[in-house]
């Protein structure tokens, strides 16, 4: 058939056996398939699509735009007014899933900087004392912007 599949983006359902469950299997092939171009992979499989499998079904909540807004908007705008690139530290940080060494490698910085650059992203957000749950928000905020970058 002479088919690229890095032409392509795939998803694959867990395995369902159950004519009742179709349309779970659809839907969870479907979500897949949208992590799979929000990530850049060729393919993904449900199981494996991590806080995808619950964002995706949920994306074009209220309750998901307004946690979005309420992280991403304020490193915004202080981009925006500060001539910053925050929102790519916080980005990349997840990307390297939360090494800064990694995160500075990929963005020609030092690591003090990228320290530094996500000390000042905490403050904006008001999480100077919660690295797990800092992580944790920016993280899921991410994802829900690569979602929507994507739709």
């Amino acid at each position: 058939m002479d088919v690229n599949i890095t032409d392509y983006y795939i998803g694959v359902s867990s395995l369902h056996f159950k004519l009742d469950e179709l349309n779970k299997g659809v839907n969870e092939s479907i979500f897949a398939q949208k992590t799979s171009e929000v990530e850049e992979k060729s393919f993904s499989f449900f199981e494996e699509i991590g806080t995808y499998s619950i964002l995706m079904p949920f994306i074009d909540e209220d309750w998901i735009m307004n946690f979005y807004n309420r992280i991403i908007l304020p490193i915004k705008s202080y981009d925006k007014e500060n001539n910053t690139e925050l929102f790519v530290v916080a980005v990349k940080l997840v990307e390297n899933d939360g090494k800064i060494k990694e995160t500075a490698d990929a963005l020609f910085l030092h690591t003090n900087t990228i320290r530094y650059r996500l000390k000042k992203i905490k403050e904006l957000l008001n999480m100077e004392d919660s690295e797990i749950g800092f992580y944790e928000q920016i993280s899921v905020a991410i994802k829900i912007h690569k979602i929507n970058s994507k739709q």
